[in-house]
């Protein structure tokens, strides 16, 4: 609650707004009964299920491992200069000026509120 509701608390009379305030610490006996007997009953089908002899047995999968090469192999074979292209120079275009960039968008249509070019 705000230090404003509390202000305007104390200026406006109070409405009763009609909610039953409950107590909950003030249970009735018999709905405690019904707790600890409930309670009861969950903790004894819990005991029943962990002390029981039908006990399933579950075979566990067997893994399989892959097999990999643990042979010899020469230096040279991993390191291999004839098989290694770089890739970073590949589909790079580039322009000389900014005129080949700029046409395909001349005859673009320009959607939204504002139809023509905004100047700073």
């Amino acid at each position: 609650m705000s230090l404003k509701d509390k202000v305007r608390a104390l200026f406006e009379p109070e409405e009763d707004t009609g909610e039953e305030i409950v107590d909950y610490d003030k249970e009735s006996q018999e709905d405690q009964q019904k707790f600890l007997a409930m309670a009861e009953g969950i903790a004894n089908d819990l005991l029943a299920d962990l002390n029981g002899d039908d006990e399933v047995y579950v075979v566990p999968e067997a893994i399989l491992v892959s097999e990999y090469d643990v042979g010899e192999v020469d230096l040279n074979q991993l390191v291999d200069d004839e098989k290694l292209v770089s890739h970073t120079e590949v589909n790079v275009v580039q322009h000389e000026n900014l005129d080949e960039i700029v046409e395909h968008l001349a005859d673009a249509q320009i959607i939204g509120d504002i139809p023509e070019e905004v100047e700073f």
